[in-house]
């Protein structure tokens, strides 16, 4: 199997320019409105409710008075704790402690004895070759002692993760008019009972420890045929398989292989090539000594008063890269209930966000010792 090019995320200048609409009403916002406009007409992300929201957005930051502008930001993101677009405006809003509560903050600003790389990247969910995998390639993580990758935990501490291979399999054979099937050799048929193999296949290797304890093969997409009188002369799938730490690449192309020679025999006239993805996900584990496990201990039963929980992740992350490639201990820490991700109402309770910061700030005080 060969590695197939990885495709660039369509849509990419749309969610730069609703981001760049959420900033504070200036001049040059205003400016970049016909800009912003001409973005969202040619990539047509937006659905119609929403396109015609964000164009009444544009046409009041063009003509409305940019004090007025202003003023209405603030009320709106700077004033309310249900919109505030700043972690410190949900504890304490527009209230008396405000004020005493920054100054806190600010006294507690003593440099940290180290340096904190942060690095926010995009496209995790599909390969990571224009995120991690290239910040770690141009060395921005050469010398990182530990890292902390904020997957939605609900604030429990993860040691590893699954890993995963996505491969592309496309079955050739022979189109014929379907009155005369057996002047073909039908790909979609052929195609099935290699998918049928792949579904017979056991595995034995478990390891308790991780939320779903042992591999799966999932055949996710299907593809093939012209027209119903035909004969199809291809059909193109796609496999999904998770891994368990022992588990290499070789190993999932070897046991896949096998299958398809299993479903081919007796189907002379039928072809199959496949290819493994590249920038997918390898499995790992850390030990629960690593300074970054016992100081993430400390920080969660300081802020949250109770035995923190250990877990290891049944999905994949880029945590793998950090582990398997940059070298750097990397536990899965984060505020969020995953069973809500990938939903239409995605979304992270305040309360959890605040005690998830509220961890990462004891964890690294630990990490990295204020100074004097």
């Amino acid at each position: 199997m060969t590695a197939a090019p990885a495709l660039r995320p369509a849509g990419a200048l749309t969610f730069r320019c609703l981001s760049r609409l959420l900033t504070y009403p200036q001049e040059d916002l205003r400016a970049a409105v016909p800009r912003i406009a001409r973005v969202l007409d040619v990539e047509g992300l937006l659905g119609e409710a929403a396109k015609a929201g964000v164009n009444r957005l544009l046409t009041d930051l063009a003509t409305a008075d940019l004090l007025d502008l202003q003023e209405r930001y603030v009320e709106l993101f700077d004033r309310q704790r249900s919109l505030s677009l700043h972690l410190f405006e949900h504890v304490y809003a527009d209230s008396r402690d405000r004020g005493p509560a920054m100054v806190e903050l600010k006294r507690a600003g003593a440099p940290f004895a180290g340096e904190i790389i942060f690095q926010a990247v995009a496209d995790e969910e599909t390969g990571s070759e224009w995120g991690t995998l290239h910040l770690i390639e141009q060395g921005y993580c050469e010398g990182a002692s530990f890292a902390i990758c904020t997957e939605p935990t609900s604030n429990r501490i993860e040691l590893g993760n699954r890993g995963l291979r996505w491969m592309d399999v496309l079955v050739t054979g022979r189109a014929s008019h379907a009155g005369r099937p057996w002047l073909g050799a039908n790909a979609i048929s052929a195609a099935a009972a290699i998918i049928a193999e792949l579904d017979k296949l056991e595995f034995t290797r478990r390891d308790e420890r991780f939320e779903i304890p042992e591999p799966s093969i999932s055949v996710t997409t299907i593809q093939g045929g012209h027209t119903i009188n035909i004969i199809p002369d291809s059909c193109s799938f796609t496999i999904d398989r998770r891994m368990l730490p022992g588990e290499t690449e070789n190993d999932v192309v070897l046991e896949t292989q096998m299958a398809i020679d299993r479903a081919l025999q007796g189907r002379p006239d039928i072809q199959v090539d496949g290819a493994v993805r590249p920038g997918c996900w390898d499995p790992y584990v850390i030990e629960p000594s690593e300074p970054v496990v016992q100081a993430a201990l400390v920080a969660v039963r300081a802020i949250l008063g109770r035995e923190p929980q250990i877990g290891y992740k049944a999905a994949c992350t880029d945590a793998s890269h950090l582990v398997t490639r940059a070298g750097i201990p990397t536990l899965l820490l984060g505020p969020g209930n995953e069973q809500l991700s990938h939903k239409p109402d995605e979304r992270i309770a305040v309360d959890s966000l605040i005690e998830g910061t509220a961890i990462y700030a004891e964890l690294i005080r630990r990490l990295l010792p204020l100074g004097d």
